[in-house]
Protein backbone atom coordinates (compact mmCIF):
# COMPACT_ATOMS: atom_id res chain seq x y z
CA UNK A 1 0.00 0.00 0.00
CA UNK A 2 1.08 3.71 -1.01
CA UNK A 3 1.48 5.90 1.09
CA UNK A 4 -0.54 8.50 -1.89
CA UNK A 5 -3.75 5.91 -0.33
CA UNK A 6 -4.08 7.83 2.71
CA UNK A 7 -3.37 11.68 1.08
CA UNK A 8 -7.51 12.46 0.78
CA UNK A 9 -7.56 14.02 4.15
CA UNK A 10 -3.55 15.24 4.68
CA UNK A 11 -2.47 18.50 5.29
CA UNK A 12 0.93 17.69 6.62
CA UNK A 13 3.44 15.24 5.58
CA UNK A 14 6.94 15.05 7.16
CA UNK A 15 10.01 12.90 6.19
CA UNK A 16 12.51 12.36 8.10
CA UNK A 17 14.39 9.80 5.65
CA UNK A 18 17.19 10.26 3.47
CA UNK A 19 17.21 12.40 0.07
CA UNK A 20 18.27 9.49 -1.65
CA UNK A 21 14.41 7.85 -0.89
CA UNK A 22 13.58 11.62 -2.82
CA UNK A 23 12.35 9.66 -6.01
CA UNK A 24 10.21 7.43 -4.22
CA UNK A 25 9.19 10.23 -1.71
CA UNK A 26 8.09 12.43 -4.77
CA UNK A 27 6.36 9.92 -7.09
CA UNK A 28 4.19 8.77 -4.55
CA UNK A 29 3.48 11.88 -3.33
CA UNK A 30 2.38 13.01 -6.74
CA UNK A 31 -0.01 10.33 -6.61
CA UNK A 32 -2.76 12.25 -4.30
CA UNK A 33 -1.17 15.85 -3.87
CA UNK A 34 -0.91 18.19 -6.56
CA UNK A 35 2.90 19.11 -8.37
CA UNK A 36 2.39 22.93 -6.89
CA UNK A 37 2.19 21.66 -3.32
CA UNK A 38 4.86 23.66 -0.72
CA UNK A 39 7.31 21.46 0.05
CA UNK A 40 10.64 22.75 2.81
CA UNK A 41 13.65 20.79 2.55
CA UNK A 42 15.69 21.44 6.07
CA UNK A 43 19.31 19.68 6.07
CA UNK A 44 21.02 19.87 9.93
CA UNK A 45 18.04 21.07 11.51
CA UNK A 46 18.45 23.03 14.58
CA UNK A 47 22.33 22.87 14.00
CA UNK A 48 24.67 25.75 12.98
CA UNK A 49 25.06 23.79 10.04
CA UNK A 50 21.07 24.01 9.24
CA UNK A 51 20.12 24.88 5.47
CA UNK A 52 16.75 24.90 3.93
CA UNK A 53 15.29 25.25 0.57
CA UNK A 54 11.72 25.83 -0.45
CA UNK A 55 9.91 24.97 -3.60
CA UNK A 56 7.18 22.85 -5.27
CA UNK A 57 6.07 18.81 -4.86
CA UNK A 58 6.94 19.01 -8.50
CA UNK A 59 10.12 20.30 -8.26
CA UNK A 60 11.38 18.67 -5.44
CA UNK A 61 14.23 16.30 -6.90
CA UNK A 62 15.44 19.00 -9.23
CA UNK A 63 15.27 21.73 -5.84
CA UNK A 64 17.61 19.17 -3.73
CA UNK A 65 20.20 18.47 -6.50
CA UNK A 66 20.56 21.90 -6.77
CA UNK A 67 21.21 23.21 -3.74
CA UNK A 68 23.32 19.90 -2.85
CA UNK A 69 21.04 18.67 0.33
CA UNK A 70 22.03 15.49 1.82
CA UNK A 71 20.91 13.24 4.72
CA UNK A 72 20.26 14.20 7.58
CA UNK A 73 17.48 15.91 5.98
CA UNK A 74 13.70 16.52 7.43
CA UNK A 75 10.97 16.69 3.99
CA UNK A 76 8.00 19.25 5.38
CA UNK A 77 5.21 18.79 2.83
CA UNK A 78 1.59 20.53 2.49
CA UNK A 79 -0.17 23.77 3.33
CA UNK A 80 2.08 24.03 6.62
CA UNK A 81 4.36 26.02 4.41
CA UNK A 82 1.54 28.47 3.67
CA UNK A 83 2.04 29.35 7.08
CA UNK A 84 5.83 29.59 6.92
CA UNK A 85 5.26 31.68 4.02
CA UNK A 86 2.68 34.24 5.87
CA UNK A 87 4.63 34.52 9.34
CA UNK A 88 7.84 35.48 6.39
CA UNK A 89 5.20 38.47 5.25
CA UNK A 90 4.52 39.98 8.86
CA UNK A 91 6.81 42.83 10.17
CA UNK A 92 9.23 42.26 12.66
CA UNK A 93 7.57 43.75 16.39
CA UNK A 94 9.52 45.42 19.15
CA UNK A 95 10.78 43.35 21.98
CA UNK A 96 8.73 43.21 25.06
CA UNK A 97 9.00 46.10 27.17
CA UNK A 98 9.73 48.82 24.35
CA UNK A 99 7.23 50.86 22.93
CA UNK A 100 8.09 53.23 19.67
CA UNK A 101 8.69 56.89 20.24
CA UNK A 102 6.80 59.28 16.97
Amino acid sequence: MGIHNKLADLQLFLADMGVSDTAHIQDELLYGLPDTTPVAIVHNASLPTQRHAVCTLGELQTTIAREGLASPSVIVVGDVMQGLLAAAQVPEREPLGQTRTA
